[in-house]
Formats: structure tokens, sequence, C-alpha cells
């Protein structure tokens, strides 16, 4: 009879046949999407200026993890309201992944904003300094222009699942999710 394995022990499992470059990518990408999380939203009187109520632009309910050490694939979407990320685009919102150039911009401002939140002083201070750096990801993922011309993506359950803004990249998406889930059918269309 075999015995189910806990949490603990499946998570070693996993960790243990990731090479090292891997694991560490993991344990830093886990420790900024934390840090992303405690700041994400603006708190208790604090001013919103984007009417949000998101410090960081993201589209979703809450934020999902982002590959910040490698970049290779960072969507970004726009909700018709602003550009934030957007690692689940459950709405068929216009969306492309960041180029290397922007993916260096977004990087430096996560990092520079956590190792603000790590500096000694005074604790309002730190918090300060590191909400004051993290405020320029609003501006700066405004700035990332989207097109809306491209390939609505369509699953026969869901409806809208994504966008790509070549025929090329709604082939592949389409291909991604039918291996994904075998038992939907997934098609691309003109926008």
């Amino acid at each position: 009879m075999s015995k189910k394995l806990n949490m603990i022990e499946r998570r070693r499992k996993e960790l243990g046949t990731m090479d090292k470059d891997e694991l560490i990518n993991s344990i830093i990408n886990g420790q900024l999407n934390r840090f992303i999380v405690e700041y994400d939203e603006f708190g208790d009187g604090e001013v919103d200026p984007h009417g949000h109520s998101k410090r960081v632009p993201y589209i979703g309910w809450y934020w999902r993890d982002v590959d910040f050490v490698t970049g290779e694939y960072i969507p970004i979407g726009d909700c018709g309201e602003f550009i934030g990320f957007m690692e689940n685009n459950k709405w068929g919102y216009a969306q492309r992944k960041l180029e290397p150039d922007e993916v260096l911009k977004v990087r430096n401002i996560v990092c520079k904003a956590y190792d603000l939140s790590k500096a000694g002083g005074i604790l309002s201070d730190i918090m300060a300094n590191t909400r004051k750096e993290l405020d320029k990801l609003w501006p700066l993922l405004q700035s990332f222009p989207i097109k809306r011309e491209g390939y609505w993506i369509s699953g026969s359950l869901q409806g809208r699942v994504g966008f790509e803004t070549t025929e090329e990249g709604a082939k592949q998406m389409c291909k991604l999710l039918q291996d994904a889930a075998p038992g939907i059918e997934y098609t691309y269309e003109k926008a």
C-alpha cells in the first residue's frame, strides 16, 4: 500500500530534482514575489492616485507570481483602464510579454525596492522609501504599449482566454493550451 506524500515530503522531492541554478532562481523569485505581496496595494490612510487600490499594477484579484529572475516570460495586459502584470488572462485582454530591455527596467525597480525594504534605520522611513520606489512601476508599465491588433484565443468551455499579437503566437498558444487540456478545443480568430 503506497503512502500519500505530505506537502513537505512532496516539496522536498520536487526541489530535489531541480539543478542548482533552478533552485536558486526559485528561492529568489519566491522572495521577490512575497515582497511584492507585502506592498502591492495601498494601505489605510494612503492616497491611491490610480483609483484601483493597487500600488503595483497587476490585473486580477490578487498578485500572481512573476519570474523576475529569468524574465523569459513576464506577461502584461491592458484591461482598458491600465496596463499591468497579468499572469492569468481570464478575461481575454490584449496582452504581450515584456521585451528584454523592459524586463531590466522592471527588475531594477523591484530589486532596488527590495533592497530599500531591508535597509537599516527608522521603520517609517524604510517603508516610505520602499513604497516610493515601487510607485515607479505604475508609470513605467503604462509606458509599455500593447497592440490591440492581433488574435483572440478561445476555449470551447471558457470563451476568450488570451490574446496574441501574431498569428504564429496564436497558433503556439492554442497548441500549448491544447496540450495542457486535451479535452478542450482551442481556436484563434483575428481581433
